[in-house]
């Protein structure tokens, strides 16, 4: 076989530098089923490569690198491929992806994303981040844009039985707004699965 038919595979320090990123996050793409196409060599390491025609192929088409803003559509086609099952957790009965982990992944695909918080004025003319109903009940509420594409998602503050309280504390209001920002990383295609049936 001629040299030039044999396919040209680089190392994981060579993606390093061609990509810009540090073999921590190759990893963690490999694991979640993200970045460029990869193989696994036969042997007792089974090491890493990556073959040089899929890496600028994967370059090419992924919207990291492409010069223009992405579509609802190609949002929800790179984050909906994401497996996150291996980063989630079962806490009574349902099953959790942590916003550490949630917020990682959406960082190493749309790191310029915005998020905004809303909430509602109280009597005293003062914004407070939660909206407050009759009995005491709360609600937080957040946007996250993806250049073009907003996407918003709600949340009552809840205890572990996943009941509505009265008068949350500040933990309780900081811990429904994390969740309430991973269900709406949901809305872009991020894990969506989790919450069916919910």
């Amino acid at each position: 076989m001629r040299n030039q038919d044999v396919e040209r595979l680089l190392t994981v320090g060579d993606v390093e530098r061609l990509v810009g990123v540090s073999w921590t996050t190759l990893r963690r793409w490999r694991k979640v089923g993200y970045g460029p196409p990869y193989k696994r060599l036969r042997g007792e390491r089974g090491e890493i490569r990556y073959p040089k025609s899929k890496l600028v192929e994967w370059m090419n088409t992924d919207l990291k690198f492409a010069d223009k803003r992405p579509t609802a559509k190609q949002i929800w086609d790179t984050l909906s491929k994401v497996d996150v099952s291996a980063l989630t957790e079962d806490r009574g009965g349902l099953t959790y992806l942590s916003w550490a982990w949630a917020w990682g992944v959406m960082m190493e695909h749309y790191p310029d994303l915005q998020i905004k918080w809303h909430g509602q004025v109280d009597g005293d003319g003062i914004m407070r981040d939660i909206q407050v109903y009759p009995g005491g009940s709360s609600m937080v509420n957040c946007s996250v844009t993806i250049g073009d594409v907003k996407r918003e998602m709600w949340l009552p503050v809840m205890d572990y039985r996943h009941k509505a309280i009265a008068n949350a504390d500040s933990r309780s209001i900081s811990d429904a707004r994390m969740r309430c920002l991973t269900k709406c990383f949901a809305l872009f295609g991020l894990g969506h699965y989790i919450y069916a049936g919910e």
